[in-house]
This record gives structure tokens, sequence and C-alpha cells, in this order.
């Protein structure tokens, strides 16, 4: 199994029209590689890895930290507008929270507001999750 590259983006100074507005092969080269990707914001740090597939981007968020759940607003717009630009219907949202994120910050409030719904795994693991419509 080929190791995973991390990379980390720092979305401070910048707004999301020109995030959004990179050219397609940078968004894809950066982002939708499916590698570890790393928002940072402040102090707050988001992981995850996202992937652009033909009728969806899929978002699976594995790691949240110093209250990185206030970043996933953020990304859910940048994700949308992505989206909406690109005529992609769909984002499917999985998020993977460690104990440190639940215990310590609002992340099931935050997840309860945006219609994340809880399942457990087979090995008892919490993962929330939404499928996401896009408007045109």
């Amino acid at each position: 199994m080929k190791p995973k590259r991390i990379r980390k983006i720092s979305i401070e100074g910048f707004r999301p029209e020109e995030i959004v507005a990179l050219p397609d092969d940078q968004i894809h080269e950066y982002v939708f590689q499916g590698d570890h990707v790393v928002f940072v914001v402040g102090s707050a740090e988001l992981h995850g890895e996202f992937q652009r597939q033909d009728d969806r981007l899929v978002a699976r968020l594995t790691q949240i930290n110093r209250s990185g759940e206030d970043i996933i607003p953020s990304v859910a717009a940048l994700l949308s507008r992505y989206a909406r630009l690109r005529q992609i219907p769909r984002i499917e949202w999985e998020i993977h929270p460690n104990a440190d994120a639940e215990r310590d910050g609002n992340l099931q409030e935050v997840l309860a507001q945006r219609g994340f719904h809880l399942e457990i795994d087979s090995v008892g693991g919490r993962i929330y999750r939404l499928t996401q419509k896009v408007d045109a």
C-alpha cells in the first residue's frame, strides 16, 4: 500500500471565491487526490481526505483538533461552491471524530445542526454521515 502524502492547506487570508477560482488542475492536485489534507485556520485543524468522483465529491474527515469543528462550515461552503460551479450534484460526507473532538468541543451540535446522522460501525466506532445535495 502506497503511503499517503499529507498536504497542509491554510485558508487564512483567502476569500472562498479566490480558493474555488483556482484552476481545476491545481485544486485537483492539492485537494482531490485522496491524500491526507489538513485545513488550518488559526489554531484549529481539520484533517481529511477528499475525492472527486463522477457525480459527487466525497469528503472523509478523519481528525478534528483544537476547535476544528469550527472549520466544518467553511469547508462545507467551499466544497458546495466548487461543486455548484462544476455542476457536481452532491457531496457525500463521512466524519470519523476522534475522542478529543467529541469530548472537548461542540462537534455533535455542529453536525446535528447541519443534518448529519450518527452511525456505529462494526467495531463500535462513531461515524457521522450526510449526503448533501448541491443546488444548481
